[in-house]
């Protein structure tokens, strides 16, 4: 027996941080569907139309528009002109993340810094909620937040991407949980370590696209990459961006319609 995922064909699927190895994984995945897509990306406008044109080339709809989520009157028209352009809003997908440098402990972490990240992870995301929410409840909408391994099995210096993410984790819980109501479904998928995360990150592509990377790179990198990949249980590898993205498009579709308020950990089994 055959199983097809359904996405809903009508409005958009709003995904924030389209540009990044996961944002881009899920707005491909979702394009398969035939989902009209609107995306956002922090500055890397030349891989954004790329996306864009790769996209228009296969009949998909979709949209770029560049946004800082800590602003909030930026966030509100960029919604208002996604909802002018395809109608409404039923899926929002959160997929991106400062950039951090893997060689501090917590601790070490300059306060300023993690202002900005818990600013930039919390307040944004937080700011897209806002500016969505009618869209959310009109539309019985669906909402995947995309979070680090890093809440699931600690490790060492990797606490100042992971303590903003527990924030987001429990938004996502708790609008799972009030906003049901309005038939709204909220959930949170784990990322591991991915082909597109620390150790394959080019310095000069850095933006606000990856829900945890990196800024480390070099020697370090390999190295941890090189630790890390070893406590992977499937295979000793990290994860392709389909194995993410599949998930996130099954959570966002009508098969997952009885899901909600989960965290899902798609890891290769490292968080065990």
């Amino acid at each position: 027996m055959t199983y097809n995922l359904t996405v809903r064909p009508d409005g958009a699927v709003f995904i924030i941080g389209g540009t990044g190895g996961a944002g881009s994984a899920i707005v491909r995945a979702f394009a398969k569907t035939g989902a009209n897509i609107a995306f956002t990306y922090n500055s890397n406008e030349r891989k954004a139309n790329a996306l864009v044109e790769e996209l228009a080339a296969d009949g998909v709809k979709a949209s770029a528009s560049k946004l800082d989520i800590t602003d909030l009157q930026a966030v509100e028209g960029c919604i208002a002109q996604v909802v002018e352009q395809y109608g409404h809003i039923h899926t929002v997908i959160y997929a991106s993340g400062p950039m951090w440098d893997n060689t501090l402990q917590l601790a070490d972490v300059k306060p300023s810094f993690m202002e900005f990240l818990v600013k930039t992870e919390l307040f944004g995301f937080f700011n897209v909620i806002s500016a969505t929410k009618e869209q959310m409840r009109a539309n019985k909408g669906v909402i995947t937040v995309c979070t680090s391994f890093g809440n699931a099995r600690r490790f060492d210096r990797d606490g100042q991407s992971a303590v903003p993410k527990a924030g987001l984790e429990s938004m996502a819980l708790y609008l799972a949980a009030e906003e049901a109501v309005y038939g709204v479904r909220a959930n949170v998928v784990r990322l591991g370590w991915f082909n597109f995360g620390m150790g394959a990150i080019d310095k000069a592509e850095a933006e606000l696209d990856d829900p945890g990377r990196a800024m480390t790179g070099g020697d370090a990198g390999a190295e941890a990459l090189e630790w890390m990949t070893s406590r992977i249980r499937l295979g000793n590898r990290p994860g392709r961006g389909e194995e993410l993205a599949s998930m996130v498009l099954y959570l966002s579709s009508e098969q997952a319609s009885y899901v909600t308020g989960q965290i899902t950990c798609v890891d290769g089994g490292i968080s065990l």
